[in-house]
């Protein structure tokens, strides 16, 4: 799982700075910098933290930051249904500063 890649992408999608997103979840924004540098590993509750804070469901952060071994037991249909929930996301998101 790489959290740090999707928490980034998220992030940007939603025009957030790390410092932003930092106050919004509590956490200062050298931690949310290690975590995007792949230094630390996010606590299941700092997922959720962040997942709320950006408007994503948490099983789509955690999507985005799978990797193909993550998901070589999830049914194809099941996974193409949540990436076509995430890419409506990420483009509604990218819609609104627009």
């Amino acid at each position: 799982m790489n959290y740090g890649k999707a928490i980034k992408i998220l992030r940007s999608a939603k025009n957030l700075e790390q410092q932003e997103l930092a106050k919004k979840i509590g956490l200062d924004s050298s931690y949310i910098s290690l975590i995007e540098n792949g230094k630390r590993k996010p606590s299941p509750k700092t997922i959720e933290k962040i997942s709320e804070s950006l408007s994503i469901p948490k099983h789509l952060l955690l999507l985005l930051a799978s990797d193909e071994k993550d998901l070589k037991n999830v049914p194809k249909n099941e996974s193409a249904t949540i990436g076509k929930q995430l890419l409506e996301i990420l483009i509604s998101s990218q819609n609104v500063g627009a």
